[in-house]
């Protein structure tokens, strides 16, 4: 029994003894002085910090966050402005694929192209349309009764009604030289010629032409008769072979020739021309060739 009262009043001794001894020494550690407890950063309030970076667009700062000001706020994809705007987002087109630009550039040159085509057709076609004077230079032969050959030169003037239809008038002269027939080389006499025709041509003038002509030239020559041998083959022709004389044509002789020519140049004004010439005053029907050239120029707006 005693030894039971005893033991209580030790037991709430060592009770006593045991917290406070762990108190001095943690007093001990902590160099002395009693330890104090903070609070952390973290759980600092935020209500006097601002935010940082600083809001975007569309956003203010409250208790140190960056909230939206668009309430409720804006749809996925959506932006808000700073007038609390929800704005829809803006995308710029996908770019053309590589062939597709190469497929426009080649139709914008082709265009191009074109373009310049009709430019020069139109301006051709303007020159063409004006009323020219044409200078011919021509070199004929003719198988008439008498061959005859020689230069002509005729100035003329020719309007283009249209540009498929023209009239055309020519004045000119002829210098030659005329022999009993084309293979005969023994007797020969100049030849003068005085030439008017007029022509009716179609064909896409500038470019090409053909159309009939009426004809007319008056001719005379240095002799009246040409001596002719018999016998073209008789290799043993002396002074003593028989002979005709022939007598030369002169005088009037007109008909119907057709006529073609090629126009080219820039401005559609040099020729080269062709014709077959007919008579129609004579006996007999005899044919004439002409070949030459021509140069037209403007004589009028």
């Amino acid at each position: 029994m005693k030894v039971i009262q005893l033991l209580i009043p030790l037991t709430l001794f060592l009770g006593l003894l045991i917290p406070y001894s762990g108190m001095t020494q943690e007093s001990a550690e902590n160099g002395g002085q009693a330890v104090t407890t903070t609070p952390t950063p973290e759980s600092a309030p935020a209500t006097a910090q601002g935010c940082v970076p600083t809001c975007r667009s569309g956003y203010f700062c409250h208790v140190g966050m960056c909230i939206s000001k668009c309430n409720p706020p804006c749809a996925l994809g959506f932006t808000c402005s700073a007038e609390a705007e929800c704005i829809a987002p803006v995308t710029a087109p996908p770019p053309p694929p590589q062939e597709s630009n190469a497929y426009a550039a080649r139709e914008q040159a082709r265009m191009a192209a074109q373009q310049k085509k009709i430019a020069a057709r139109e301006q051709r076609l303007a020159e063409v349309r004006k009323l020219r004077m044409g200078i011919h230079m021509d070199w004929q032969w003719s198988f008439s009764e008498i061959y005859r050959t020689g230069f002509l030169g005729n100035l003329g003037l020719q309007k283009n009604v249209a540009s498929t239809f023209a009239l055309r008038s020519r004045l000119g002269g002829m210098l030659g030289y005329a022999r009993p027939d084309f293979f005969d080389s023994d007797d020969r006499t100049t030849a003068w010629g005085a030439n008017f025709d007029f022509s009716a041509l179609a064909g896409p003038l500038g470019r090409f032409y053909i159309g009939p002509t009426f004809w007319l030239t008056y001719y005379w020559y240095g002799k009246e008769n040409l001596k002719d041998k018999d016998d073209f083959y008789d290799y043993d022709y002396d002074e003593t072979d028989e002979y005709t004389l022939v007598k030369t044509n002169g005088g009037i002789s007109g008909g119907l020739a057709l006529d073609m020519g090629v126009i080219v140049g820039p401005a559609s004004n040099l020729g080269i021309s062709w014709r077959l010439k007919t008579t129609l005053f004579e006996d007999d029907i005899n044919l004439t060739f002409e070949f030459g050239l021509a140069y037209l120029f403007a004589v009028s707006d």
